[in-house]
């Protein structure tokens, strides 16, 4: 069965959950995210690297029994990498994230290594940008048409830490836009905040980012802890007013034979129609 409809038309929420913690796995599925991602990189020690591999398959399939898409945090490290791709298509998974996404063709080369493994061509990628040098238009659409990519992210932690300074809006907003602006000039989804993604107490200031983000034209936001998760649906979800606005266009619409027409003291054209079906199509 591919569950890859679920994981790139709804996946708002994606939550972190440490490939050698099988324990988190019940938790994790009852959360509330709408896909979960087994990290193989940073939240596993070294000892554990192989533990953590051994464990995909069953950590997998507990996500599909759950109705879960499963995606893999890949290591960046090569010394890992062979081994992590071979687990990811063994386990099964429906997606990877690449972290510290700083070479596309490095992606072609996973790419020629995936399909040598037998990988089916929807095992798709999310490219994790944790770097300021790949913040520039032609660099992030140099990975938005890498193979496989379907989705771009903003690594805030990383990013941070190699501006040395603390994530804050201030830092973050304009690599975030950058990441949102390149992600959808490529038609993929976009996972970029101007915070913190280890914000877990501080909620007003992780919803105020995800307002912005939204606003940004954002898809969702990773999260590393439950808590963080329905703040992320209730921001990037429509609410039932613009649904109610986008039928009512789509409506209207039909009778105008592919015309302007006035609606609520709004001119409706091609793009404001273009808008309302890209609503309607992430219900």
């Amino acid at each position: 069965m591919s569950w890859n409809c679920l994981a790139w038309t709804h996946a708002r929420a994606p939550l972190f959950v440490p490939a050698d913690r099988p324990d988190r796995l019940q938790k994790a599925c009852a959360s509330g995210a709408d896909a979960l991602i087994f990290d193989l990189e940073d939240a596993v020690a070294p000892a554990s690297k192989n533990q953590a591999r051994n464990n995909l398959p069953a950590m997998v399939q507990g996500a599909h029994a759950a109705g879960l898409p499963a995606w893999v945090r890949l290591n960046h490290d090569v010394l890992h990498l062979a081994d992590d791709l071979r687990a990811l298509v063994q386990a099964q998974a429906d997606a990877f994230v690449w972290p510290k996404a700083e070479h596309p063709g490095l992606l072609d080369a996973i790419d020629e290594a995936l399909n040598s493994l037998g990988a089916p061509r929807d095992l798709f990628a999310v490219a994790l940008v944790e770097h300021p040098r790949m913040i520039g238009y032609e660099r992030l659409m140099r990975l938005a048409v890498a193979p496989r990519v379907k989705a771009l992210a903003l690594g805030t932690e990383d990013f941070s830490a190699a501006m040395g300074a603390a994530p804050s809006p201030a830092l973050l907003q304009a690599p975030a836009q950058a990441v949102i602006r390149a992600a959808r000039a490529g038609d993929l989804l976009a996972y970029a905040l101007p915070c913190s993604i280890a914000l877990i107490e501080d909620h007003q200031a992780w919803q105020d980012g995800l307002q912005w983000a939204r606003a940004q034209g954002g898809h969702g936001a990773m999260c590393i802890h439950p808590k963080q998760i329905a703040a992320v649906h209730a921001s990037f979800q429509a609410s039932a007013q613009e649904i109610e606005w986008a039928q009512g266009v789509l409506q209207m619409a039909q009778n105008h034979a592919g015309a302007a027409f006035r609606m609520d003291g709004q001119m409706v054209d091609t793009p404001v129609l273009e808008r309302a079906k890209r609503l309607l199509r992430r219900i």
